[in-house]
């Protein structure tokens, strides 16, 4: 094991270094740590394992490391490494066949937050009015619950979800929920950095999304309630509790 991007393999009793296609490290020029999850994450799937190599346009580079496509059984590495956040796609012609595939997997994993992507929690904060305590587990935040609790208030009920991350996100398949386990399921639609959305109980508003719930009757609860926020994998992302 060389690093994250990197391996040696012995073939017909000689040594190799063999150079993943497609794939790059991260950029850890601020945080060595990276270097070494990317590096523990490459070891993982191929250390001491039998591998298939898989050769593109070229035999090998001018430094003689062979660019490969690494396969163990049933695993494609090039592509599991990306896919959990532990590379970034490259492009090194002439070995170009998978380009396009590899960089929408690195896009997925950033929306996703997967692996070296994930931001550092936010620690609980407390946000009036009304008090109410956030937990932040992604760069996705519910910024604000503005519950009515009467029949005639009902239609300006909201949840205000906000981008705080320095990306593009997309939200299909998210959700928002309360206690009482009342459901809006996110349509197809990216959300951008610092841009905001919200979803009324009753009410469409395009210039925030167009976002409603259609319930007749209120959903928040003026008395307390919770609002949690989760991704397409059912991965809690934010939670917004008030009194």
């Amino acid at each position: 094991m060389i690093d994250g991007v990197t391996i040696e393999v012995t073939i017909n009793g000689e040594n190799y270094q063999v150079r993943y296609i497609g794939i790059d490290m991260p950029d850890y020029s601020a945080d060595a740590g990276v270097w070494s999850q990317a590096t523990e994450q490459n070891k993982k799937l191929v250390e001491g394992k039998t591998v298939l190599l898989i050769q593109d346009k070229s035999g090998a580079d001018e430094s003689g490391s062979l660019p490969r496509y690494v396969i163990v059984g049933g695993t494609f590495v090039n592509r599991t490494l990306l896919e959990t956040g532990y590379a970034v796609a490259s492009s090194i012609p002439p070995n170009t066949s998978c380009d396009s595939s590899f960089k929408e997997v690195e896009a997925q994993a950033k929306v996703l937050l997967k692996g070296l992507w994930a931001p550092v929690p936010t620690p609980t904060r407390t946000m009036p009015p009304p008090t109410a305590t956030t937990a932040v587990t992604g760069a996705m935040v519910i910024t604000r619950v503005s519950p009515k609790g009467t029949a005639w208030e009902q239609p300006e009920e909201y949840v205000e979800i906000r981008n705080e991350a320095t990306y593009p996100i997309q939200l299909q398949g998210w959700s928002l929920r309360d206690n009482q386990n009342h459901v809006f399921l996110f349509p197809k639609i990216v959300l951008g950095s610092g841009q905001y959305c919200r979803v009324y109980t009753n009410q469409l508003h395009p210039s925030s999304c167009g976002f409603t719930y259609h319930s007749l009757s209120p959903i928040w609860d003026d008395q307390g309630d919770c609002a949690y926020l989760k991704d397409s994998m059912g991965i809690l992302i934010s939670r917004f509790c008030y009194e």
